[in-house]
């Protein structure tokens, strides 16, 4: 089964920074707000806050790789237990 979202020409994509690349750490704190932001919004279809939860579970794993490469295991470890959770540090994901 595949699962499709219209998603505002907006949100596609995100924005980048000189020096850094889709890796960064301010990429993934920007994909953590990107779907949390998402989520909010009023109206979704269960199938679509669905797949926003999962991509926001995603984007918190990958905030909490780039926290771990640069050593700060408390934070990546937060976004880990988010990641499983379902709540963003943005407010709750879902």
């Amino acid at each position: 089964m595949e699962a499709a979202l219209n998603i505002q020409k907006a949100l596609v994509g995100l924005r980048r920074h000189s020096g850094q690349d889709s890796f960064s750490l301010q990429a993934a704190e920007e994909y953590v707000q990107l779907f949390t932001e998402a989520i909010a919004q009023e109206g979704l279809s269960p199938a679509e806050a669905a797949l926003l939860r999962n991509s926001l579970a995603y984007a918190h794993l990958f905030r909490a790789g780039c926290l771990r490469h640069r050593g700060r295991i408390l934070p990546a470890w937060r976004d880990d237990g988010r990641a499983r959770s379902g709540r963003s540090a943005f407010g709750n994901g879902g």
